[in-house]
């Protein structure tokens, strides 16, 4: 009877990991679908040739269409070919012959943005309604067509004077014969949102892996049994007292948290790292107590089959950690971001068995101890 019931569960999860995946590939290729109509990415190269000081061509245009209303995260980089964004700073006025003066109008003609530089990477925040909108890209080759520039589109007419006194040496230094080729990169995005195929996309996810870990259990226990856990009085006692201390914890995590949002502090980390960091630590002082009590793992548990499935997940998130480190993903603006996570994951798991070794350090000590004081009273 028990093997026919492990048998249907095991059937039942693989039949729901399919559906899971094959569901999620489908909903997420049609939403990706729907999320390239609603953003805008798009990159080009451009040849611009400067003959005694006169720039050809003298504006591009390039125009999008955005379908909702909404904050949008707008990217822009205008770059020499073959440097890049880690070039920057290596990039010097002499080294072309104009200045790249960018605006962007919505469809109304209304100025949204401004800005001009010989090379940039930068973005910014924008609110953008429903409409077609267009980028200018002038190349300006004399400190006289910045002037009117500025005037126009950057300061106005008050401060023209010491905007074009900033901007003199740059123009002195620019060629006035020569051709280059520019990198351009202009990228409109929902900003701080997920799209929705990346969301849908995680919650797949999740449901997987809890999929995964319950088949993985499944599978490595011997009698492949769902019995629940079961603790003695003195176990249940102890988990309570690691919930409590758990919940001070975060209790004052977080009281610390809102002190320093109310007083605007400058924080080292994105705010959502740190809310999921504060639940860390209330689980980490949960687990790390009642191991070293002997209320952790339950009275009709296998404790080698439970960290086996420890090590399965601790070694998933660092693989995830390194790929989230190669990608530069952990950390913005001096910012920690949630991407970390995976990383805090495996320490906490690695936190555990640390535990767990010098608890049975502490415990063959006493043991010993017993022995040899029964030993001397024999």
């Amino acid at each position: 009877m028990k093997k026919n019931r492990t048998k249907k569960t095991i059937i039942s999860l693989f039949l729901i990991l399919a559906i899971l995946i094959l569901s999620g590939v489908s909903i997420v290729f049609l939403l990706k679908k729907d999320d390239k109509d609603q953003n805008w990415n798009s990159k080009w190269s451009q040849s611009v040739t400067v003959k005694n000081g006169v720039a050809d061509p003298g504006v591009i245009t390039r125009n999008f269409t955005i379908k909702s209303e909404d904050t949008y995260s707008y990217s822009y980089d205008w770059l020499p070919t073959g440097n890049s964004k880690e070039d920057l700073e290596n990039i010097l006025p002499k080294d072309l012959g104009f200045v790249t003066a960018f605006v962007l109008f919505d469809e109304s003609g209304k100025e949204i943005f401004a800005t001009a530089a010989t090379a940039v990477s930068a973005d910014t925040t924008l609110e953008l309604t429903p409409g077609m909108y267009y980028a200018e890209y002038h190349y300006l080759t004399d400190l006289s067509q910045y002037e009117d520039f500025a005037e126009k589109y950057l300061c106005g007419s008050y401060q023209v004077s010491s905007w074009a006194e900033d901007m003199k040496g740059t123009f002195a230094s620019l060629q006035t014969n020569g051709g280059w080729t520019m990198e351009y990169s202009l990228i409109v995005q929902a900003a701080g949102e997920y799209s929705t195929a990346y969301a849908t996309g995680a919650i797949w996810g999740i449901l997987l892996s809890i999929c995964l870990i319950a088949l993985f259990i499944v599978l490595i226990t011997k009698d492949h049994s769902l019995e629940s856990p079961k603790y003695d009085e003195r176990q249940e006692l102890e988990r309570g007292r690691g919930f409590r201390y758990a919940f001070f914890t975060m209790l004052c995590f977080f009281g610390m948290l809102l002190i320093f949002e109310l007083s605007e502090i400058v924080r080292f980390a994105n705010f959502e790292f740190l809310f999921a960091f504060g639940l860390f630590l209330g689980v980490l002082v949960h687990i790390v107590y009642c191991i070293w009590h002997e209320a952790y793992f339950a009275l009709n548990q296998k404790t080698p089959t439970v960290m086996l499935s420890f090590l399965f997940i601790g070694v998933a998130n660092l693989m995830i950690a390194i790929l989230n480190f190669s990608k530069g993903e952990i950390s913005l603006d001096g910012h920690l971001q949630p991407a970390i996570l995976n990383l805090f994951c495996t320490l906490l798991f690695l936190a555990v068995f640390i535990t767990m070794f010098l608890k049975k350090l502490v415990t063959d000590r006493k043991n010993a101890e017993i022995e040899e004081a029964d030993e001397e009273a024999e």
